[in-house]
């Protein structure tokens, strides 16, 4: 071989070992950037629909009571309006959650049992606030303790285990993210070493040649 050729391929070597660090390092990357949209895009989403469906069903719950402790009508109706507006907010926050947010197979059972239990709260919270417009108070109070009350209580157990369930996706995603990172950072020095050593001796073997 020619010394021009020795020096050719001397040459060639870095280039095409910057070339492949360059591609696994975009892999490596692309990798850490999927994992980490994840975190921002979808569990962090997530958390915030969580907390403001939460916030919808308590305001629920305060207008039912609301509507019960109301002296005149014009305090029920304001009451019922408020109620029909947060049940509007929960429907669509439950839309939104079910169209693009749900990722397994228990959040799916959480998110089911939610979307029912909220719609028979609502349905009897409307059975309630109709015995208050007709001046059944009494009746009124006994179909919410028998009825709509346990259903508050299970309805912020489920919220709580939903909540619950996606902290731990969002931790397990964001862990996952710093892993892929460490793994890229020990993987890149191990490629760059390698890269070195093989230019290295490629390098001594031209000179000596040469």
């Amino acid at each position: 071989m020619t010394i021009a050729r020795r020096l050719l391929v001397l040459l060639t070597v870095p280039l095409a070992a910057l070339v492949a660090l360059g591609v696994f390092t975009a892999f490596q990357l692309a990798a850490i950037e999927a994992r980490s949209r994840f975190v921002a895009e979808s569990r962090i989403v997530a958390l915030a629909t969580l907390g403001n469906l939460s916030r919808a069903f308590a305001e629920l719950r305060v207008n039912v009571r609301s509507h019960m402790l109301a002296s005149t009508g014009a305090e029920r109706a304001a009451a019922r309006s408020r109620f029909d507006q947060d049940e509007r907010d929960l429907s669509r926050l439950i839309r939104e959650y079910a169209d693009r947010l749900v990722i397994d197979d228990r959040e799916r059972r959480l998110l089911n049992e939610f979307q029912t239990l909220a719609r028979d709260y609502v349905a009897g919270a409307g059975q309630v606030m109709e015995l208050g417009d007709q001046g059944r108070a009494s009746e009124a109070i006994a179909h919410f303790d028998r009825t709509i009350g346990p259903l508050g209580l299970r309805l912020s157990e489920v919220s709580n285990e939903w909540i619950a369930h996606d902290q731990e996706a969002a931790m397990a995603a964001g862990r996952a993210s710093i892993a892929g990172i460490e793994r890229f950072e020990r993987r890149m020095l191990i490629a760059s070493l390698a890269a070195l050593l093989l230019t290295g001796i490629l390098g001594v073997l031209t000179f000596r040649r040469i």
